[in-house]
């Protein structure tokens, strides 16, 4: 059964095209037939670094490149969404993904931006399956500001 992972955040900046990419890799070195989708049309920072390294041990396609007859083919589908996707688009988001990850900056706009992201998820009954993923932690031994903890407590 196909799997299929979404990467969103309405922040731009924290790592959604990082995180895809290195999800993919991690998923077929462990054996497993991945498709990437780059939803992002106007950006694409998938494509681009798929295009940049002269490829990738695993497809990676633009959303309107798709046929949906063939992605049963693949054991993990990755979508690699568009930066601040409308609440209309998330909501279809949920509905047809089996996780959604977040990925989230330690800073305090970061943060509540993600908040608020997951408050949204939570009314369309996607919180069950939403993990978020802290990108860009400074290596300090300096303990987490008081935002970072109440977020992570809460998330």
């Amino acid at each position: 059964m196909t799997k299929v992972v979404a990467i969103t955040s309405e922040k731009g900046g924290v790592g959604k095209s990082t995180l895809a990419v290195h999800l993919a890799g991690a998923a077929h070195a462990a054996g497993r037939s991945v498709l990437l989708i780059d939803e992002d049309g106007r950006v694409g920072s998938s494509l681009r670094w798929a295009a940049r390294t002269g490829g990738l041990p695993f497809q990676v396609m633009a959303a309107g490149d798709v046929k949906p007859k063939r992605l049963s083919a693949f054991d993990l589908i990755i979508l690699d969404t568009e930066g601040r996707p409308r609440r209309r688009d998330l909501r279809q988001l949920a509905e047809r993904t089996d996780l959604i990850l977040v990925p989230s900056g330690v800073s305090t706009l970061e943060l509540e931006a993600t908040r608020e992201l997951l408050d949204f998820l939570s009314g369309e009954d996607a919180a069950r399956k939403t993990r978020v993923v802290l990108t860009r932690v400074p290596r300090s031994a300096a303990p987490p500001t008081r935002p970072a903890r109440t977020c992570a407590r809460t998330a």
